[in-house]
């Protein structure tokens, strides 16, 4: 993922808390807390789904899966 849309992520995640009114880390550990949930769900399919988002490491920044899923909203539409 290039920087800017990373960065346009992070500012987004920052409006959102600000949003909310609550601290950006809360935001950010409801976000990771989904992802963790959703990766050890044991249907096959969406295990696949997981292997399909490009990332740096082993598993996906939170950056990294919102810019997946941004990206697979923008191609259905």
């Amino acid at each position: 993922m290039n920087r800017e849309r990373r960065k346009k992520i992070e500012q987004t995640l920052k409006k959102i808390a600000k949003e909310e009114g609550v601290p950006e880390s809360e935001i950010r550990n409801e976000i990771a807390s989904a992802m963790l949930y959703a990766q050890k769900y044991s249907d096959i399919e969406i295990q696949r789904s997981w292997k399909d988002i490009p990332c740096e490491n082993a598993t996906p920044t939170i950056e990294e899966f919102i810019d997946f899923v941004a990206g697979k909203v923008s191609e259905s539409k």
